[in-house]
């Protein structure tokens, strides 16, 4: 009540607060079972007295699992990539976890507490993870990507130029784009037939390009240009059955495909060309696959 007159003291007081963030990921969250929030003029003793209520900031927080790219905050992820998520501060009282948007396959670890850990669905997607404390929704928007290209980087190269010309290449492998990690997919080429031109004309029917006999895995590297390394290498090679030599092309259109999360698609054709040239009566034989590239020519 209002104040009347002495000897009695004014207890009336007024609690609450405002926030202007327009981040979906941080609010101020009130514990009032008491009620102590608001106007109160309802009494000639104090409202509060002897009880209690709390305040917290809370703030949802991701980190990739994934150490590369550098930057671990990000919300743009590679199929399959691992995000742990974390509320702050831990004392927050019985958070709920859920996803929200369109998840696909994504998947969370565990839906209490303060912590759970998003996998990335294996196609692509625009999860949204929400965390849910006494009434109040934090969240934080992803976005999934599908790898897009294939680059091979050459280390090494051998060669002959008789009885016939040859050319190996010993490369490593990149799959992009390279601000997001796949190191959880693995990868695998497809069969395929070759084109043919003029002098490589005679492999025409007999020279397939064989499917991987296994997928292969992918490492934690990532190059900050080319993408996420795979493990090991590829041997890129070609030949003639010697002279005489004329111009002529063979290209393998290799299809490649990735499996993430229980899910398989083909992602890319990359193709893998041999070429013969004649200059100035010399025949040169060149190899060349999606950045990779050497030739040889006759002595």
């Amino acid at each position: 009540p209002d104040y009347n007159g002495d000897p009695k003291p004014d207890y009336d007081y007024t609690l609450e607060f405002t926030s202007n963030s327009t981040d979906t990921a941080i609010k101020a969250i009130p514990e009032d079972t008491p009620g102590m929030f608001g106007v109160h003029d309802e009494c000639e003793q104090f409202f509060a007295n002897g009880k209690d209520a709390t305040l917290y900031i809370a703030w949802l927080t991701s980190e990739t699992v994934a150490t590369q790219p550098q930057d671990r905050k990000r919300k743009k992820l590679g199929v399959g990539e691992e995000v742990n998520l974390t509320l702050k501060p831990s004392s927050l009282p019985s958070p709920t976890w859920a996803l929200k948007g369109t998840p696909g396959t994504s998947a969370l670890s565990t839906s209490t507490g303060v912590t759970s850990k998003l996998t990335a669905g294996g196609l692509a997607c625009s999860p949204t993870m929400e965390a849910t404390i006494i009434g109040e929704i934090l969240k934080i928007d992803f976005d999934v990507i599908e790898p897009n290209s294939v680059t091979f980087s050459k280390n090494s190269t051998s060669s002959r130029t008789v009885p016939s010309l040859a050319l190996q290449m010993n490369t490593s492998i990149y799959v992009g784009p390279s601000d997001v990690s796949f190191m959880n997919i693995t990868v695998e080429e497809g069969q395929c037939s070759p084109i043919t031109s003029g002098y490589f004309t005679y492999q025409n029917n007999n020279f397939d390009h064989p499917a991987s006999s296994a997928p292969v895995s992918m490492t934690a590297i990532v190059d900050s240009t080319k993408g996420t390394r795979v493990a090991g290498q590829d041997t890129i090679g070609g030949g003639t059955q010697g002279p005489p030599y004329s111009p002529g092309t063979f290209t393998w259109k290799i299809p490649w495909k990735y499996t993430s999360v229980g899910q398989t698609k083909q992602f890319i054709t990359i193709d893998h060309n041999k070429s013969l040239s004649i200059n100035n009566s010399k025949a040169t034989l060149t190899i060349s696959k999606s950045g990779a590239s050497d030739s040889i020519s006759e002595p």
